[in-house]
């Protein structure tokens, strides 16, 4: 009988246009596309990099952009919610799980990770970013 393990692959390099460093209160910051056609990974692992100010109700949102058609992304309010980064202590490190958000049973084809300052003051001009990690399942 096969005996089944998860299979990571390398974590991505910082998804390119995040636009989280300096990104304003109330702003929102997405990223590059990703492309899931030719890997097919069945999750992903997301890691987000908050350098910002810290406040007691400081917190920022954090969203999944889903494409069928390979072009449209649809918009903030239409986006699957993955989480909340609370950053009421600076350098925060959020980690989310693509499966399970808005009922998908895998990994999309193509998505954009988005996210909202809701901190009350701008994120710090650099450091802050976006990784993600492809997630298979092995036959051993």
């Amino acid at each position: 009988m096969a005996t089944f393990k998860t299979l990571f692959s390398a974590i991505s390099a910082t998804i390119s246009g995040a636009s989280l460093n300096a990104l304003a209160n109330a702003g929102t910051g997405v990223s590059d596309a990703v492309d899931n056609s030719s890997n097919l990974y069945q999750d992903f692992l997301i890691e987000v990099f908050i350098d910002g100010t810290a406040a007691a109700a400081a917190y920022l949102e954090v969203r999944l952009m889903v494409c069928t058609d390979g072009t449209n992304y649809g918009t903030w309010e239409s986006a699957l919610p993955l989480g909340l980064i609370d950053l009421s202590v600076d350098l925060q490190y959020a980690h989310f799980s693509l499966v399970g958000h808005g009922g998908l049973m895998q990994a999309p084809q193509k998505f954009k990770i988005a996210v909202k300052n809701n901190t009350g003051a701008a994120l710090h001009a650099t450091a802050s970013s976006i990784k993600w990690q492809g997630v298979n399942i092995q036959s051993v």
